[in-house]
């Protein structure tokens, strides 16, 4: 496992801190998790992009509209 180091504006350092104690956990164990859930929705997003494009034109402009070509 890597360690890095991260420099955090107050808030956020105060805003993990609440997020660790909400969890019961260590306020790295507590950012190591936001990590991943941010990485897993970037992830998510750039599929969902890449689909996206390879539809080209047909593609459906909103969410609404993929429900209404599936439905």
């Amino acid at each position: 496992m890597s360690q890095i180091t991260l420099n955090l504006p107050d808030d956020l350092v105060a805003e993990l801190d609440k997020a660790s104690r909400e969890t019961n956990s260590r306020p790295e164990d507590a950012a190591r998790e936001m990590v991943k859930r941010a990485l897993r929705a970037r992830r998510f997003d750039r599929a969902r992009r890449n689909i996206i494009d390879s539809l080209g034109p047909d593609a459906p402009l909103s969410e609404q509209d993929a429900l209404e070509q599936v439905l």
